[in-house]
């Protein structure tokens, strides 16, 4: 029985160590042309079927037939029923040549044989898989970045071309309201309508990670991305009730320059990706790539490139801006801004600022601001000055950082301050998510007895939120609840600030007023119970040497009647 040495050819091609699916079914496909010469096997019918994934490109159920010779009888064939882990193949028949009758040992060589070639096949598409995983989004079955790059690098020039990044704001509510499965399904949906929507010659679509995609796509299709993706809709299922769930987009976009000779995938990606940093940096919802956002960009780099310097040279300093009891007319309190003095000049907060929120260093300024302030204090003490509560700003990335409390409370009493000098003031406008790590970070401050106020309130989407779920001792009220009463706007300022004092009063936390300049504004603010006022109105912010004066001299009276 000369056939039963296919049987170990078979045997050898499988258990080979070549990786390459297509030289895998090229050697079965040879050996199974051997078989069917030497067993006069006409056709072999199976039927694959694809099990639905996740992806949000599904597979489809396809027919097999494998013809080696058109002479055979549709009612005579071998029935095959392959194990259980090769139920991907159904109905599974193997057909003589007409005229051809096959003993048992040959049919049961077919039948194994044939299981052999499933073991086959199944293998090549493990190996497909690793091969696709690497390049392939595993939730939303689109490209990854890996694999998207090596799909576009022979789509150059990309001229004619718009790059989209796209982010979609405040995703993370829908995980919170509707469930991490929810979630993904949205995710889901919307790589579906990407890739359907980039399905041009040239164009394509990839999921960088979270909420974050890059699309390509031909320059006539630019208004209608806008259209289509500037606010995602999906219909979602969430405790037996289906209802429409809207998320905006925020979208940078960088249409390929034609007079750049030397773009590179990796070129139009960034662009792109800057783009959408500044329109989340501006409040904004879409930003084209131009030669404004081309020079922020450098200028980003620059700072961001100095300050580590700058944080080893102690070139940021403390500056005090006062916080006054209107009733007394005297200090209370203070809060500490960080100002950057560089070869003698002062960086103006407004350049720096903004750029260092977004990266890694404001934990490293916020800790070092922390420590600045706790060696003035120290000093003050020292000197027989008796201080006030100063306030120092954290930036809600500060939550991520592992130990934050730990890390703070170190601080202090590495200069031997008494914690409840110091207040740590998150603001609000970072619009950070996750309740439970502010709640647990507030928490431990409070245990330690170190103050914790809430910032910019009434920024935010989340104001009242974050107040039915986190106990803090300050609130400042936003400038903005002051800034129109010069502008004589009528009383509905009035009612509305008394209203939200009242609100935080029966909560038990103080209020802070900041932003107040005018005699007016002052005025507006004396008729409420809000006693604390923070701004120009009595003080600019103070260098530590014009501060102490003030710890000296704490009456503001003067500058009360002043303005009486």
């Amino acid at each position: 029985m000369e056939y039963y040495k296919y049987y170990d050819e078979l045997l050898s091609a499988i258990e080979a160590e070549e990786t390459d699916p297509a030289l895998i079914v090229s050697a079965v496909k040879d050996i199974m042309n051997k078989i069917a010469q030497t067993l006069h096997i006409a056709r072999i019918s199976e039927i694959s079927i694809t099990r639905p994934s996740n992806y949000a490109i599904d597979g489809e159920k396809m027919k097999f037939n494998t013809v080696y010779d058109e002479r055979f009888d549709e009612e005579v064939f071998i029935n095959i029923n392959y194990p259980e882990m090769f139920q991907q193949y159904a109905n599974v028949r193997v057909y003589p040549v007409r005229g051809t009758v096959w003993n048992e040992k040959e049919k049961n060589f077919i039948i194994n044989v044939c299981k052999l070639k499933a073991i086959a096949i199944h293998r090549t598409g493990l190996i497909r898989q690793i091969v696709n995983g690497e390049n392939t989004d595993l939730l939303t079955g689109v490209s990854n970045n890996q694999g998207f790059a090596k799909k576009m690098q022979y789509k150059m020039p990309y001229y004619g071309y718009v790059v989209f990044f796209i982010n979609l704001k405040n995703f993370k509510l829908v995980n919170l309201r509707y469930g991490m499965e929810n979630g993904d399904y949205f995710l889901k949906q919307f790589a579906r309508r990407l890739y359907d929507f980039a399905s041009g010659e040239g164009e394509g679509c990839c999921r960088l990670g979270g909420d974050n995609f890059i699309v390509i796509v031909s320059k006539t299709k630019e208004s209608g991305f806008y259209e289509k993706f500037s606010q995602v809709t999906v219909d979602i299922t969430y405790k037996g009730v289906t209802e429409p769930v809207k998320v905006l987009a925020i979208i940078g976009e960088y249409v390929v320059d034609p007079n750049d000779n030397n773009v590179t995938l990796d070129d139009i990606f960034t662009k792109a990706s800057f783009a959408n940093a500044t329109a989340r940096r501006q409040g904004k919802f879409s930003c084209k790539f131009n030669n404004v956002v081309g020079n922020e960009v450098i200028k980003r780099k620059t700072i961001i490139s100095m300050f580590s310097k700058a944080l080893e040279n102690e070139e940021l300093q403390a500056y005090y801006q006062p916080k006054v009891d209107i009733r007394n007319g005297r200090l209370c309190g203070c809060e500490a801004l960080v100002r950057w003095f560089r070869d003698g000049q002062l960086v103006s907060p407004g350049e720096f600022i903004p750029f260092i929120e977004t990266n890694d260093y404001v934990t490293a300024m916020d800790l070092y601001m922390l420590e600045r302030v706790c060696k003035d204090l120290r000093g003050w003490i020292d000197e027989g000055l008796d201080p006030v509560k100063v306030s120092v700003n954290f930036s809600r990335h500060d939550l991520s950082v592992e130990n934050l409390v730990d890390k703070t409370v170190a601080i202090i009493d590495k200069y031997g301050i008494d914690h409840s000098y110091i207040e740590i003031e998150l603001t609000e406008t970072t619009n950070f998510d996750d309740i439970q790590v502010m709640r647990s970070f507030t928490e431990g401050l409070r245990n330690n007895n170190i103050g914790v106020s809430m910032d910019d309130f009434g920024t935010g989407y989340s104001s009242l939120n974050l107040l039915k779920n986190l106990d803090f001792n300050v609130v400042k009220l936003d400038r903005a609840f002051v800034s129109s009463v010069d502008k004589q706007e009528g009383n509905k300022d009035i009612l509305i600030f008394e209203d939200v004092v009242s609100m935080l009063d029966h909560l038990g936390m103080s209020v802070v007023s900041e932003g107040v300049e005018t005699q007016a504004q002052l005025e507006f603010v004396k008729k409420t119970k809000c006693n604390v006022v923070q701004g120009f109105i009595f003080d600019k912010p103070l260098s530590k040497k014009d501060f102490e004066n003030k710890l000296r001299n704490r009456s503001y009276v003067d500058n009360i009647s002043k303005n009486s």
